[in-house]
């Protein structure tokens, strides 16, 4: 396989240090049942990079950088016994043969150390038909990676409603209104007979209690960890156990 840092050498900016931040996901007990992988646009605003980092995530160089961050990643999952690990791809990336290998061996080297990799396909690209997709989510799932879909509007209806029985977990935002509350109670009930829910945007105790659920797989927001964020890639990080 192709290295991924030489492909990744091209396309990135050499004046941009990629930082992620990684924000644990819990489950009914507080218990710790995995994290999501998040570019850390708060240092980009801040060093006025922000620009740069929306490049990248359309040019697919924020990908490649995301694969060898988890990839250099792993035994630190292993030793912090995180045992899921959420990464967001662009819709436009299923398209993509390369990326979609790329992904899949990831997933394959994540399964050595028994870590799931769950592929969180964003909303943005609802221009892209679902067919022009199918093909990236039929290989992937054919290769044993889960898949999540990110931000489902269940207060009206999602461009993605039609695709929802193709994705392992959904990720919906807390409720903030009692009408808004309603329709989550309603999809809650609807949807968690065949899918994994996970509720983000939780922002204090209040929010917890007020949505736990037990057909609610997992919680996720800053009511449970502080934030913390990580370099990515850079020239000078090792070449070891990447592909």
């Amino acid at each position: 396989m192709l290295n991924t840092r030489l492909e990744l050498n091209k396309r990135i900016d050499n004046n941009v240090q990629l930082k992620y931040t990684e924000q644990k996901i819990f489950g009914n007990s507080k218990e710790i049942i995995g994290c999501e992988v998040l570019l850390d646009f708060e240092y980009a605003k801040k060093n006025q990079v922000a620009w740069k980092y929306l490049t990248m995530m359309h040019n697919g160089a924020s990908l490649l950088s995301l694969i060898v961050y988890v990839n250099e990643s792993i035994l630190r999952y292993v030793k912090s016994n995180i045992n899921k690990v959420f990464i967001n791809v662009e819709r436009i990336s299923l398209c993509n043969s390369r990326h979609v290998g790329l992904i899949t061996r990831l997933n394959e080297k994540m399964s050595e150390h028994n870590i799931s990799l769950i592929v969180e396909i964003t909303e943005r690209g609802s221009d892209i038909p679902f067919v022009e997709i199918k093909n990236g989510l039929k290989s992937l799932q054919c290769s044993h990676v889960k898949l999540a879909m990110d931000d489902y509007d269940y207060k009206k209806t999602d461009f993605r409603s039609d695709e929802i029985f193709d994705y392992d977990y959904i990720k919906v935002d807390f409720p903030k209104t009692k009408a808004e509350l309603d329709s989550f109670n309603n999809f809650v009930f609807l949807t968690s007979m065949f899918t994994c829910l996970i509720v983000e945007r939780i922002e204090n105790e209040n929010d917890f209690f007020s949505v736990k659920n037990n057909r609610i797989w997992g919680y996720q927001g800053f009511a449970f960890c502080q934030k913390e964020s990580f370099e990515g890639w850079s020239d000078n990080t090792s070449d070891n156990n990447v592909f």
